[in-house]
């Protein structure tokens, strides 16, 4: 009888776990990312070295948030390790803080460097934390967000 109701006790815990872990990746869910609204972008004409490639991380930053100047660095190196790659691109899109800071801070990164003004491309993407990272595939859809694409951002372009 004891090992019955230590089994049923078992699962129990089993199934709200999985429950719980089934809310937090839902809470989670990375919402699809229009391509409209990431082409349409200002990019001032420059090239952007998520052009033709089958993979873009994204990254998006504010001016203000001292993490994302941390990052700034490391977004600059793999850069220029994206526009080197065949497949995969690197675009940075600065946001939340300031036009003039804004556009600062987007210029670092030449065409990849995108200013999003409006916010439609935050709200396109569902940022909700600087920096926020994304991974895109080639029809701009998002398929990884935050950890899982820094992570990603960092095996590839590092």
């Amino acid at each position: 009888m004891k090992k019955l109701w230590f089994l049923g006790i078992l699962i129990l815990a089993l199934c709200l776990g999985i429950y719980r872990f089934r809310a937090r990746i839902e809470a989670a869910a990375i919402p699809d990312s229009t391509a409209a609204t990431l082409a349409t972008a200002d990019t001032a004409g420059a090239k952007d070295s998520c052009d033709g490639k089958k993979f873009c991380a994204v990254a998006y930053l504010a001016p203000w948030c001292p993490h994302c100047k941390r990052v700034v660095p490391d977004l600059r190196e793999m850069l220029k390790k994206a526009e080197a790659s065949g497949e995969n691109g690197l675009r940075v899109i600065v946001g939340g803080g300031e036009p003039d800071e804004n556009r600062a801070l987007a210029a670092q990164f030449g065409g990849s460097g995108v200013v999003d003004a409006s916010n439609d491309i935050a709200r396109a993407l569902g940022v909700r934390a600087y920096p926020s990272f994304y991974l895109l595939n080639e029809q701009g859809h998002t398929i990884a967000g935050d950890e899982a694409a820094y992570r990603w951002a960092f095996e590839k372009l590092r």
